[in-house]
């Protein structure tokens, strides 16, 4: 969390030493799916045929970004932020067909680079923009550990709701821009596409797919 909030520092700086360049916050809502392939672990009974994953988790989302212009038209977006993944519920059923259900939610700091295309209309405030680029997802703290300890079925739960600590991602938003004041209004939506593992076990391949919407304001940094 320190490195995260000395680099934040350091785009910023970096940021106010160049010319024609934003700094923005921005906030929204997004839903993940976490695609999961398993394949049978030995020695342990732990298969997705036992166990019942709803795998959709909706959540907030928060960010601050900098963009440095490249040249006309065209920036570079650096930026952190804050959001959340993982199993929105995992149900266990046990020999005698009681069930159990956890959470399995993990919370992350994020760090992103992309190449942005903004185009502004002429003799209008209006602007359209495209974002593509890498995304790197550290997760924060555990997930429901304290609670899976103490619930019948900890191996399923501890298995499916165990996260790998970096994810790595594609990042890809689209949006409109609107000058009011000393900058600009925003309004986007997006997609992440995860390129690694998410699920932290060697015999479980799980993938997730982000989409969500977001709204800022951006600050001209000259």
């Amino acid at each position: 969390m320190k490195k995260l909030t000395f680099l934040a520092i350091t785009l910023i700086l970096i940021a106010n030493a160049s010319a024609q360049n934003q700094i923005r916050i921005k906030a929204g809502y997004q839903g993940t799916y976490t695609a999961i392939a398993e394949y049978r672990q030995p020695g342990k009974g732990i298969y997705l045929d036992t166990v019942e994953l709803n795998k959709q988790v909706y959540g907030p989302v928060a960010m601050l970004e900098i963009d440095m212009e490249l040249g006309k038209r065209f920036l570079l977006v650096t930026g952190f932020g804050y959001d959340r993944k993982g199993l929105k519920e995992i149900t266990y059923t046990d020999v005698f067909g009681m069930t159990n259900s956890k959470e399995a939610r993990q919370n992350y700091m994020g760090i992103h680079m992309q190449i942005k295309y903004h185009y502004r209309f002429s003799d209008s405030k209006a602007g359209l923009f495209l974002a593509t680029g890498p995304k790197v997802d550290f997760a924060i703290g555990g997930s429901n550990y304290s609670e899976f300890s103490l619930a019948p079925g900890y191996d399923y739960y501890h298995t499916f709701g165990s996260f790998n600590v970096v994810e790595f991602l594609w990042y890809t938003n689209l949006g409109v821009s609107y000058r009011i004041g000393p900058g600009e209004l925003i309004f986007d939506a997006h997609i992440l596409n995860g390129l690694s593992d998410a699920i932290r076990n060697r015999y479980i391949i799980g993938k997730t797919t982000s989409f969500g919407a977001s709204a800022g304001y951006s600050l001209y940094l000259n």
